[in-house]
């Protein structure tokens, strides 16, 4: 046994912040789940208490950076519990990073399958329909949902790409359209490097895919509250006419 019968773990978007998932926009609460109300816990202000019966295989101890040890939902239970009370951007957010740190999609769905007529879960299925553990970053996973309600064909994303003797991972590509959409504003500049560095970088990657025929639409934070000027950008270069360059 992980535990002691009764005592509560670490849960939903508390969990999902211990196992060092991206988080956005989701509750600060202390999340518990424990098959019954926790003594004294579940009655302070800054602690949510959940109540279920959790199966050794959907527990996880882990150790914090301060040495301690605690004990978690498992990755596969933290997205699903996420993704039955949060909000669909944020649940996919934290699905997407979760498959991307090794999370098992099928054993998400087997949660959410033995859970029918519980509650949240035609949430769950919509959110779990709707991860991919190719997006890097919060704000790509939000973009990728924008871009994922347009009536035009799917992107590849972090698709390699060949510009000169350099390879290229853009976060979303349209082959045909010669299209990339790069979302700026967070992973891809948390280095040790200057800022100044990075975007340097980035600009020089850009010219070269430009000399190779490729469009761009770059998208920041704030583009992302506006999803219908984002589609519109989008939709803006994807039926432009372009000059296709002879291989």
């Amino acid at each position: 046994m992980l535990t002691v019968p009764g005592e509560p773990v670490y849960s939903h978007f508390s969990a999902a912040r211990l196992h060092g998932l991206f988080i956005w926009n989701c509750s600060a609460l202390v999340h518990i789940t424990a098959p019954a109300p926790a003594s004294g816990a579940s009655s302070a202000k800054d602690v949510k208490s959940h109540h279920d019966v959790l199966d050794d295989a959907e527990l996880e101890p882990l150790t914090l950076q301060n040495g301690s040890n605690v004990l978690a939902t498992t990755l596969e239970r933290t997205v699903v519990d996420c993704a039955r009370v949060g909000g669909f951007a944020e649940a996919v957010i934290i699905g997407d990073h979760a498959l991307a740190s090794g999370a098992r999609l099928d054993v998400m769905w087997d949660m959410v399958n033995s859970s029918t007529g519980r509650r949240g879960v035609r949430r769950a299925r919509r959110v779990l329909r709707s991860l991919d553990g190719h997006s890097e970053s919060p704000g790509e996973s939000r973009t990728r949902l924008i871009i994922a309600t347009m009536k035009i064909d799917q992107p590849q994303l972090q698709r390699e790409l060949l510009a000169g003797d350099k390879l290229y991972r853009p976060d979303f590509v349209w082959e045909k359209q010669r299209l990339i959409v790069e979302f700026d504003g967070d992973i891809k500049y948390f280095s040790y490097r200057r800022t100044a560095e990075v975007i340097l970088e980035e600009r020089k990657r850009e010219r070269r895919l430009m000399e190779a025929g490729w469009r761009f639409v770059r998208l920041e934070w704030k583009d992302l509250a506006h999803p219908g000027e984002v589609q519109r950008r989008i939709l803006t270069v994807y039926n432009a006419p372009f000059m296709a360059l002879a291989a």
